[in-house]
């Protein structure tokens, strides 16, 4: 039984296990256990086919997707940096360049010549910054020498250190050129280059007085615009007198075109004149032509050392526009003389709603490494943190700067100035050199040849265009080629029947366009931050590196300053300038001379009535005029200078009385001098709104606090705007500290008994005045003239006679002013084709004269505009005198009278080392600056700079 039982019980359980019902539990019992073992064996063991999918997609990537994103990339930022070249940087370019035209319409000064009274002081010692002056006394001390010694910059230590430094370096750097290169070295020093070199920068950035009188000079965080070492072995020999910036890139003359830029030179170790302690020029950084060169030549300069030695980490801070010198290295005991050199130049007006209308001064070498420009005197004391790459090289090409960090001059703007005006290291023979070796990274094929009529903008232009029409060839091709392998790819196996890798394609082409798309979008995003940047929006409305709104002619006739004039000119008047602001009061003698006069008589004069006031400032002007013999001079908008009506010196002597006399109004109305200049300079000078609202707002406003009311013809309204004028009276309301003075009622105003005189005949002459011209400024031949032009910038004077020719180019001296023909005056009269010398017998009326010569007869009827005068020379011409010659009757040269002879020739010595005898006076004329103590002029020196291009600065 109990076998049947098993028997039929093992029975049962195979029918139960053979029917549909159970085999459908036992699946469902089974499933996820399998399930489980899938997951398992996916999880820890992975397919074959899985890992190689992920290998031959990073193969993909890395050798296909990668290379074609980056070519078709670099042919994106081609096409950009061409765009971008052609709408901004080439007219950035022309905007940029410094032409006689721009010379003459944006002047702020004028061709000055300068004497051996010029140079400030003789002793070393006076150059000395103390303990006890503050920024305000060091900035006026800097105005005045152009020279300051700022002891213990950098300590014993530091100086040893960093002399040991750059004493390794100078055999394995590529140095700069220097004047009279044999026994000198010269390199950038890089800030990273040695501990040494960070700290002396840490300590010269922590110095409190040079920082505190470099933000009052310079303005606060100064750009750096050159970092090198100098090195003077025995045997260096005297450089030749220069200055590192030439005078047509004057920041004193152009001051809204250039900037001043400030050399420290620190010693480090003890420096005896006789090792080559550096020879100043006090003063001549206010210079612009010559005699000067050649008097600091000649042994008027002082060696910064003194008479005893220049103290190691003693920095020695220089205008570049001081003259000066490297001097020779002659004690063969004494060491090396290593000099430590920072330049620093104000900061670029590069930001938002700013535009920066000034250049680098040109002709200087500004001997900094490439990939440190952009930087400031902040960056340079911590170059770890803020001069590490790539971010300095970034900087340098004006990409990048980290936030709260300002801009200093970055390389690419620098070099297009350099490249606008063939500058140092960027002339015709620069570009040939550069054209042989082209861009390291462009391949010489791509580098166009050098044509005839090359410039350097031509020819960079060329080469993108060149690059970037042999990647456009190329990217084609490649793509092409790409497109046609994967299309016979997939059709191959398409037809091998692998259907479904048919969709690699689809695949292979959404990768191109997520890839090229993406390089397509962050070029869009940066051509569009680039259009609209304040870069781009100053370049196309034409107002960068312009410091005018435009070019205006006025109808007042101009002359040329002299220096016992007062020049009064707006464009110095901007925070923007920093200490330059204050360049004409410490620098020009006739504007410290008016100073004198204004604080000797502005005590109380607020509080003086109104009588009294007028009677100040008529006596103020009264003694300019007489004892000083000068007159008042205004700038107009086309850069002339003017003489100032007798209202308009009394308004400025009134003003300047005020301004002296009361603390509030001197900074009141000096922010308000700032808020006009800026008008006229500003980003936003080309609106109406600034052109004529405000600025007739400020002007009234400036017209009530002063308490002037303006002068206008009678029956005619006064020339202010009607809103103007409510915008002043609802929201200023000015208490009657003093009264207001309406000149307008006041009669006469100066002194008649007495004539102010000039200084000498032509010193007050004016454009449009009758003058007796001295034909082509040589021939003792003089004719009645009118000035048509008095050229500040070059300090001479255009002239056309009444017989219609024409002299352009004469100096003061081939000048008279016109006085009419008195009876027997000895004249001479053309008779027959000949000038024939007779007496005037005659006046005939009408401006004729009947002449009595003394070889042909009576001359009847003669025009005044023929009749030649004769001055005699003679007295004017001393030995030593600087003329100008006919060599051997055929070109004019420059030299000096070496002896009279008694028959009335010369012996002239020429400044190029020639000399000539028995010169006929005929040949000869004076030249500009005549005195016995004159020297080269202003092209002679600038040739011999340019000459020796590389190395002006050192």
């Amino acid at each position: 039984m109990e076998c049947s039982r098993s028997n039929n019980g093992k029975l049962d359980e195979i029918q139960e296990r053979d029917s549909p019902k159970s085999t459908m539990k036992l699946h469902d019992n089974d499933a996820p256990r399998k399930m489980n073992q899938k997951l398992s064996t996916s999880t820890h063991r992975p397919s074959r086919k899985s890992w190689l999918d992920t290998l031959g997609y990073t193969v993909r990537t890395l050798l296909l997707d990668a290379p074609l994103m980056i070519f078709f990339g670099l042919l994106v930022v081609t096409i950009l940096i061409h765009e971008v070249g052609v709408k901004y940087y080439i007219p950035q370019l022309r905007l940029m360049r410094w032409n006689n035209k721009r010379k003459s319409k944006e002047l702020t000064y004028y061709n000055r010549a300068c004497e051996r009274e010029d140079i400030t002081t003789d002793d070393a010692d006076d150059l000395m910054i103390t303990e006890d002056m503050d920024a305000e006394s060091c900035m006026k001390h800097m105005l005045k020498h152009g020279v300051s010694l700022y002891p213990n910059l950098i300590s014993n230590e530091t100086a040893k250190a960093a002399r040991e430094f750059i004493l390794e370096r100078n055999v394995i750097e590529k140095g700069f050129f220097v004047i009279e290169n044999e026994n000198r070295y010269s390199f950038g020093i890089d800030v990273n280059s040695h501990p040494s070199i960070r700290q002396a920068l840490k300590e010269i950035s922590e110095n409190k007085l040079l920082q505190a009188a470099l933000t009052k000079i310079v303005g606060p965080n100064p750009a750096i615009v050159e970092f090198t070492g100098i090195t003077a072995l025995y045997g260096a020999a005297d450089q030749f007198i220069h200055q590192d910036v030439l005078p047509k890139g004057s920041a004193f003359k152009f001051a809204r075109n250039f900037v001043p830029t400030y050399s420290l030179f620190i010693s480090l170790q003890d420096t005896t004149p006789e090792m080559g302690a550096t020879v100043v020029c006090p003063g001549t950084h206010q210079c612009i032509s010559a005699p000067i060169s050649a008097i600091c030549q000649e042994g008027g300069g002082i060696h910064v050392s003194g008479r005893s030695y220049w103290k190691s980490g003693t920095g020695a801070l220089l205008n570049q526009q001081v003259f000066h010198r490297g001097a020779a290295h002659v004690d063969p005991q004494g060491p090396d003389r290593v000099l430590f050199i920072l330049t620093f130049a104000s900061r670029p007006r590069f930001g938002r709603n700013q535009v920066e209308t000034r250049m680098i001064g040109q002709g200087g070498s500004y001997s900094l490494k490439w990939n440190q420009w952009g930087h400031t005197l902040q960056d340079f004391a911590d170059p770890a943190k803020y001069m590490s790459q790539p971010w300095k090289t970034l900087r340098a090409l004006g990409l990048y700067k980290p936030k709260g960090r300002d801009w200093g001059w970055d390389y690419v703007t620098v070099s297009s100035m350099r490249i606008a005006n063939s500058d140092v290291g960027f002339g015709l023979h620069n570009l040939k050199e550069f054209a042989t070796t082209g861009f390291t990274f462009i391949p010489d094929f791509l580098t166009p040849k050098l044509e005839e009529g090359y410039g350097w903008e031509k020819h960079l232009l060329e080469t993108v265009i060149a690059v970037r029409t042999w990647l456009w060839e190329n990217v084609t091709r490649v793509h092409l080629g790409y497109s046609l392998i994967m299309v016979l790819a997939n059709l191959i196996l398409y037809l091998c029947g692998y259907k479904k890798r048919g969709r690699a394609f689809m695949q292979c082409t959404g990768r191109l366009i997520f890839t090229h798309g993406l390089v397509v979008l962050i070029a869009v995003a940066i051509w569009y931050r680039v259009e609209t940047s304040q870069w781009a929006s100053n370049i196309k409305i034409g107002i960068a590196f312009k410091s005018l709104r435009s070019y205006t002619t006025t109808k007042q006739p101009g002359t040329i300053p002299l220096k016992t004039d007062v020049l009064i000119s707006a464009r110095f008047q901007s925070l923007s300038l920093a200490s330059y602001r204050h360049i004409l009061d410490v620098n020009h003698p006739g504007n410290r001379q008016w100073i004198n006069l204004i604080e000797s008589n502005c005590l109380n004069y607020n509080n003086l009535p109104i009588s009294s006031k007028v009677a100040v400032a008529n006596m103020v002007v009264f003694e300019t005029k007489t004892s000083n013999m000068g007159r008042l001079l205004k700038q107009t908008d086309d850069s002339k200078w003017v003489v100032m009506s007798e209202k308009e010196s009394r308004d400025q002597a009134h003003l300047s009385l005020l301004k002296r006399s009361d603390k509030t109004l001197h900074t009141v109305l000096t922010l308000l001098e700032h808020f006009l200049a800026e008008l006229d300079v500003g980003v936003f000078r080309e609106t109406a709104m600034h052109k004529y609202h405000i600025f007739d707002l400020l002007e009234n406003l400036q017209d009530r606090i002063i308490g002037l009311v303006p002068e206008v013809p009678p029956g005619q309204p006064a020339k202010v705007s009607v809103n103007s004028m409510m915008k002043v009276q609802r929201f200023v309301n000015l208490p009657s500290t003093h009264a207001t003075i309406d000149v307008r009622s006041i009669p006469g105003t100066m002194p008649e008994q007495l004539e102010p005189m000039a200084p000498y005949p032509a010193a007050w002459v004016q454009e449009e005045d009758i003058v007796d011209g001295q034909y082509r400024g040589s021939f003792n031949e003089w004719y009645r003239a009118v000035v048509t032009k008095m050229d500040a910038n070059k300090g001479k004077i255009n002239i056309k006679y009444f017989d219609g020719d024409k002299d352009n180019n004469l100096s003061h001296r081939s000048v008279r002013p016109y006085k009419a023909l008195q009876m027997g005056e000895v004249v001479s009269v053309q008779v027959e084709g000949k000038y024939y010398p007779g007496r005037i017998v005659s006046l005939s009326g009408d401006d004729k004269y009947d002449i009595q010569t003394f070889d042909k007869g009576l001359s009847k009827n003669v025009p005044g505009y023929l009749v030649m005068r004769s001055y005699d020379n003679s007295e004017s011409v001393v030995e030593g005198s600087v003329v100008e010659a006919k060599f051997q009757g055929r070109e004019w040269f420059r030299g000096r009278i070496a002896r009279i002879n008694d028959d009335g020739t010369y012996d002239i010595d020429y400044d190029d080392g020639d000399q000539e005898f028995s010169v006929s006076p005929e040949l000869v004329r004076l030249a500009d600056d005549s005195s016995p103590c004159s020297g080269l002029d202003t092209e002679a020196s600038t040739a011999k700079l340019l000459f020796v291009e590389e190395g002006k600065g050192l």
